[in-house]
């Protein structure tokens, strides 16, 4: 390829407004470039990357059976009513109707599409296992957009789904996905961890997330680096602090309009520790009181998995007025109307603390769990802090910033039951089948490779990721010259990038270090007389002549370095 035939140039300036630098290469260098809010373009050379990207996939999965398959982004829209994920999504998936006046929907991911694709081609239980892998676009009418490829509203994904005719089919097979998961990002050499996740609108029993760290990244992974242990912080599991004494006598006192935990705190001259907060969510199921020490917050994900209900939000004002409730005063103790309430266990082993009263500026103080009030619903819904200790071993735990990359659920049989899709057993009865779910966002993933292969210059592709593998340049107008790099780029084929531009030589070597092809071949007047060429390896910077007949037989030697 001619790089002045090349869609896509190197550009000085960046967008100041992308704070990530892995992103500021990829459009500097001609990989991308913005459309709109939460919406980019792969240019061509982008393009070529991401194919590469998907060739590692693909061979991971086909190496595990699976098919290529590609369902539609415009799904209808009963298919998501079907499921229940249509309230559940709310306004983060985007509806129209088409010519004929159906409802269609923008799908954010394709379980309900796969679902049904496969609704249509199993019978019986010789049909099983089934695993289907695609490329597909996705939309999510994301409201904070950020980070570049990041968080976006129009994005491709890697996402395959396998079904089994049994739990344990499916608990057997997942294993492999995470090995296979393991490889891909390792052929990517893009450094990893695994964390167990929330399941979130995905339902299921299980999930995990592939994560890179990164200090700017959103996501909080929970660790110990005594034991391994390791997950999000929203499902993290630990020893947390209680603290027990002497019953007290229940006793009423006043706080004016405090509505926070601190003012609160600071008015009764009590910690955090001492107080209860009480959080309400509502839910398909009604209202949710959920009640944690007011040194924790409440985990969704952890109220969401235990009540078995995927649309827990945030109760509104509204919704709060008409249960009878004022925001900063609500109490499990005396709660109007009927309204689940889940008790997290460090509010229920902790004695004498300080709780709102459902009366607007009134506490009680030594409220004490089973003597002033009690619950059915009591367990683990407070996301974990600072300080506390390891289940598994005791040792503290830490926080640390990252970026997921990829996901793997087991769904179960949530979306085959709620879409009626069944096969028959051996015996003639029916039965649902059991589902995994695994994705890898590939612009995440493409950032995440820039991120872990730059230097102070630009982009250092790994070999096999690069968009081409050669980029060549002449220096110099002799006839020779031209000649040298003709033969060359005949030589190559389709794995060189000919810099053929009318520029000076500092900028070609500039965009070629910026660009990050792995090996620059330059003809040049000054070794031209003793037929030599210079090579220089993007990644280690060393530079050395060969002799032009040699070429072909010194570049299958540097290839070999990369095991190819």
């Amino acid at each position: 390829m001619r790089y002045s035939r090349l869609f896509g140039k190197t550009k000085k300036e960046t967008q100041t407004e992308l704070f990530q630098d892995s992103y500021s290469l990829l459009f500097k260098a001609g990989f991308a470039r913005p459309l709109g809010q939460g919406l980019y373009c792969f240019l061509p050379m982008g393009l070529r990357v991401l194919r590469n990207i998907k060739r590692v996939i693909s061979e991971e999965m086909e190496n595990l059976g699976g098919s290529e398959i590609q369902v539609p982004l415009v799904n209808p829209a009963d298919l998501w009513e079907e499921s229940g994920r249509n309230k559940t999504l709310g306004t983060s998936l985007i509806h129209f109707k088409d010519i004929r006046n159906s409802e269609m929907v923008l799908a954010p991911t394709h379980e309900e599409a796969v679902v049904s694709l496969v609704k249509q081609a199993i019978h019986s239980y010789r049909d099983f296992p089934i695993f289907l892998y695609q490329f597909q676009t996705k939309f999510r009418n994301e409201f904070r957009t950020r980070g570049g490829m990041i968080r976006t509203r129009e994005f491709e994904m890697s996402d395959s789904y396998s079904f089994h005719r049994s739990f344990s089919d499916l608990n057997n097979f997942y294993p492999k996905v995470f090995a296979a998961f393991e490889r891909i990002f390792t052929k990517c050499t893009v450094a990893y961890i695994s964390a167990e996740s929330g399941v979130g609108i995905m339902n299921g029993s299980k999930a995990y997330e592939f994560l890179t760290i990164d200090p700017q990244g959103k996501e909080t992974v929970v660790l110990c680096d005594n034991c391994g242990y390791r997950a999000r912080e929203e499902v993290a599991q630990a020893i947390k602090s209680n603290h027990t004494d002497r019953l007290k006598a229940l006793e009423k006192v006043e706080v004016g309009n405090l509505k926070t935990m601190k003012k609160v705190s600071a008015a009764l001259n009590i910690s955090l520790d001492g107080l209860g907060k009480t959080m309400l969510y509502t839910s398909s199921e009604g209202l949710i009181m959920a009640v944690v020490r007011a040194d924790y917050d409440v985990s969704r994900e952890k109220l969401s998995r235990y009540l078995s209900i995927t649309d827990v939000k945030p109760a509104s004002k509204e919704e709060l007025d008409q249960a009878g409730l004022t925001a900063g005063f609500m109490s499990p103790i005396n709660p109007p109307g009927k309204i689940i309430t889940v008790i997290d266990d460090t509010v229920v082993n902790s004695s004498n603390l300080a709780m709102a009263s459902n009366e607007k500026g009134i506490y009680y103080l030594n409220v004490n769990f089973g003597r002033d009030f009690d619950c059915f619903h009591v367990t683990d819904i407070s996301r974990i802090k600072q300080g506390d200790l390891c289940l598994s071993c005791g040792a503290e735990l830490k926080e640390i910033s990252a970026l997921e990359l990829g996901s793997l659920f087991k769904v179960d049989d949530y979306f085959a039951e709620k879409m009626h899709l069944q096969f028959q057993n051996e015996d003639g009865t029916k039965q649902h089948p059991w589902m995994g779910s695994y994705r890898i966002g590939l612009g995440r993933l493409i950032m995440a490779i820039v991120d872990a292969n730059h230097d102070d210059r630009g982009i250092v592709w790994p070999y096999n990721l690069a968009p081409y593998k050669f980029f060549l340049m002449g220096i110099g107008k002799s006839k020779t010259i031209n000649r040298y790099v003709d033969e060359i780029e005949e030589v190559l084929g389709p794995d060189v990038l000919v810099d053929d531009r009318n520029e000076s030589i500092s900028k070609k070597f500039r965009d070629a270090e910026l660009i990050g092809i792995p090996l620059r071949i330059v003809v040049s007047s000054r070794y031209i007389e003793d037929e030599q060429i210079e090579l220089c390896d993007r990644a280690t910077r060393k530079k050395w002549l060969v002799h032009k007949n040699d070429l072909k037989m010194e570049i299958e030697k540097w290839r070999n370095t990369f095991g190819n």
